[in-house]
């Protein structure tokens, strides 16, 4: 997939106004802003979900992955920069974003891999908000590379890279398990 201007600006601007809602505080708040999120531009506004496509794909559309991955938390960063300016702010990191925590490793993959799992198996946005909602609840996380790094912005990536690069990886190995678990079912 090469560079297309659409969708750079389908997956930057959903992403920064799902990552503005979810600054809204409340889960409920959150899953009715994915639903309506992907109704008004079919973005995925989620890099773990498209590392889940990339791998489904047996890892053959790198540009595509990185492209549309860029595109969202290029739509993150801008989220973070312009929410002083709508009224808004950027939800606090958790206490050691920067440590390794093996029990925020754990919930990011889980909750990531379980919300993917049922976003998937959902018809219609509201049921795939809805999937949100339940996995952010449960397990306590994100689910999404994008809001964590709206959460960080621009200005404070270098003294968080680590925490993010952390965070990001449990959610694309959440993503992975996703995959695997939705072709295990299948199979059954």
């Amino acid at each position: 997939m090469p560079f297309n201007l659409e969708d750079m600006i389908k997956e930057g601007v959903a992403t920064m106004f799902f990552c503005w809602v979810c600054m809204a505080e409340g889960n409920f708040t959150a899953a009715l802003g994915l639903a309506a999120c992907m109704n008004a531009f079919g973005a995925s506004m989620n890099p773990a979900a498209n590392f889940q496509q990339f791998a489904r794909g047996k890892f053959a559309d790198l540009e595509g992955f990185a492209l549309s991955t860029l595109y969202q938390l290029v739509g993150a960063g801008c989220a973070n920069y312009l929410a002083p300016k709508v009224g808004l702010s950027a939800t606090a990191l958790p206490a050691g974003f920067n440590d390794f925590s093996q029990g925020a490793f754990v919930k990011e993959v889980v909750g990531t891999m379980f919300f993917l799992a049922a976003f998937n198996a959902a018809d219609g946005a509201t049921n795939k908000g809805f999937a949100l909602m339940a996995a952010t609840l449960v397990f306590e996380c994100t689910a999404n590379p994008a809001v964590t790094f709206s959460r960080i912005g621009f200005s404070e990536i270098g003294k968080n890279a680590e925490g993010f690069l952390f965070m990001f990886s449990a959610q694309c190995f959440g993503a992975f398990l996703a995959n695997m678990s939705d072709e295990k079912l299948k199979k059954d």
